[in-house]
């Protein structure tokens, strides 16, 4: 089990010489192609990932794709992925197998992930070159599967698992338990390990709270669960979460980050802990987390008797 450690954020002062650029959707192509060059004219090298081998049916082209990108990574200083989440997500499998930074310019709606939008996007290529950025160490977790005494597979995530029953007829049978004791049974559609970082998606879809992502946490809950006991829990970095799964004659999945599935069949577990090693995030934007959240779910930060005041029909105005 890892030990547990907070969060950190250093302040770097390197110039990268390598950069691979994620860019395969929305406009992202074009802009990729600008910011190459005009990383050359700074004398820093680059590549572009321009498919999205994720994307593709599971086979040797994709695998080929993957690994000949996972090759350019490992030889690269940071990434930069312009993009929405689901290109950042696919980012992250880079940066995190070559222990490497990166950086998300949104193109996409949300864009939570993202550190930048994309009208700001020369102004953080500028800072990039400079080496003026921190980077700021993200929790991940790491999951295996257990079929009878020994690991099947295992693979990790920034956001979070989600266990889910491979076919929508029926339930998915679950029990619970952490650091070895049991915990609750649930009859439910899944359940979700998620990272403070994932607080915000899937798992805040479902329920889940807030974690700001600069704690250390694990987020446990099942989805549509039958049954009184289905609030979230929020565990301890340094606890060991394991589900066993019973989905009767059918198949379970269990997803990381919305894009790896890995297979989980009757009788198995799963175990999920902090993972061994976090993604590192490049941060230019230094505003606190609150606002990014008031920002990006358009919250209202006034009072509604202020709103109302701002909305109701005038005495003077007409009706109908």
């Amino acid at each position: 089990m890892s030990e547990s450690q907070p969060p950190t954020r250093s302040h770097t002062g390197f110039v990268p010489n390598r950069v691979l650029i994620v860019g395969y959707s929305y406009d992202a192509p074009q802009i990729a192609t600008e910011v190459a060059d005009y990383l050359r004219s700074k004398g820093i090298s680059s590549s572009i990932l321009d498919k999205d081998p994720w994307n593709e049916p599971p086979g040797a082209y994709s695998a080929s794709i993957i690994d000949g990108a996972r090759t350019i990574a490992a030889s690269s200083d940071l990434i930069i992925v312009l993009g929405g989440d689901g290109s950042f997500l696919r980012g992250t499998d880079l940066a995190h197998g070559a222990d490497i930074p990166l950086i998300g310019i949104n193109m996409g709606h949300v864009g939570f992930l993202a550190e930048l939008e994309a009208d700001h996007i020369w102004d953080a290529l500028d800072r990039l070159v400079e080496g003026n950025f921190t980077i700021e160490d993200r929790m991940t977790i790491d999951v295996d599967v257990i079929s009878g005494d020994r690991v099947r597979t295992g693979s990790w995530a920034i956001n979070e698992l989600s266990l889910e029953k491979a076919s929508h007829r029926g339930i998915l049978e679950a029990t619970l338990a952490i650091d070895n004791r049991p915990v609750s049974s649930y009859a439910c559609d899944g359940m979700f390990v998620s990272t403070p970082t994932g607080s915000t998606a899937y798992a805040f879809s479902a329920g889940a709270p807030v974690v700001w992502p600069q704690m250390d946490a694990m987020l446990v809950m099942p989805n549509n669960a039958h049954g009184l006991f289905t609030r979230p829990l929020v565990v301890s970095p340094d606890s060991l979460v394991t589900i066993d799964v019973n989905c009767g004659r059918g198949l379970a999945m269990a997803y990381l980050d919305g894009y790896r599935g890995i297979r989980v069949e009757h009788g198995e577990r799963i175990l999920a802990r902090k993972g061994s090693r976090p993604v590192r995030m490049i941060r230019l934007d230094t505003s606190p987390f609150a606002d990014k959240l008031v920002r990006k779910f358009h919250l209202p930060v006034k009072g509604w008797r202020d709103v109302l005041r701002h909305t109701a029909p005038h005495k003077n105005d007409p009706i109908g």
